[in-house]
């Protein structure tokens, strides 16, 4: 008597199983949109990054600025996993992100009180921007720029920048790489609006 020969239709729903295990739902903010369409955003429970393709970006009518929901798998691309560990496969848009901004930059400045090791609060680093944007070298800058002056990774970031200049603290532009695109390519920040007159 043969052995009974594996089942494909089986095989494949185990294999479909394994993947639906490592999917997670998640709230984000669209935080940049390159040139080519491909966007990114930041999760707003832990400020990880997350890869967002242009047809799932188009079809969800997201742009900058956009609180978002939706499910991530892990980024297979290694040599992007550290930097980006999310690639979304599915978005829905749900409001502008300036309407929850506020109690996820308290929640986010709790935890960085309690995990950081220099005591770092949410208010010392929105201090450190401002200093910052404040100092004569500087003109307006984006993200990256601001994250390496105070020490704090983009992608959470972020959640901050858009926080404070929701309070009128800092000024942001964005900027389109030709007339007639409606996403934004990069947001700048200054600290007032004279910079960019």
């Amino acid at each position: 008597m043969r052995p009974a020969e594996a089942d494909p239709m089986n095989i494949n729903h185990i294999k479909k199983e394994i993947e639906m295990d490592k999917t997670t739902s998640t709230e984000f903010v669209i935080t940049h949109i390159t040139e080519s369409g491909t966007a990114f955003g930041v999760r707003t429970d832990n400020g990880e990054s997350i890869h967002i393709s242009p047809r799932l970006l188009e079809q969800a009518n997201a742009d900058i600025d956009h609180l978002c929901d939706g499910i991530v798998v892990p980024n297979t691309v290694e040599l992007q996993r550290e930097r980006t560990p999310w690639v979304a496969v599915y978005v829905r848009k749900t409001s502008h992100a300036i309407n929850i901004l506020e109690p996820h930059a308290l929640k986010q400045a709790h935890q960085l009180k309690n995990t950081s090791n220099n005591e770092r609060t949410w208010q010392d680093i929105s201090q450190e921007v401002i200093a910052f944007l404040q100092s004569k070298e500087v003109t307006y800058c984006e993200t990256a720029d601001i994250s390496e002056a105070v020490d704090m990774e983009s992608r959470k970031l972020s959640n901050l920048l858009e926080h404070m200049h929701s309070q009128g603290k800092i000024c942001k532009a964005e900027v389109r790489q030709k007339a007639d695109q409606d996403r934004v390519s990069m947001a700048l920040w200054s600290i007032d609006i004279g910079v960019y007159q």
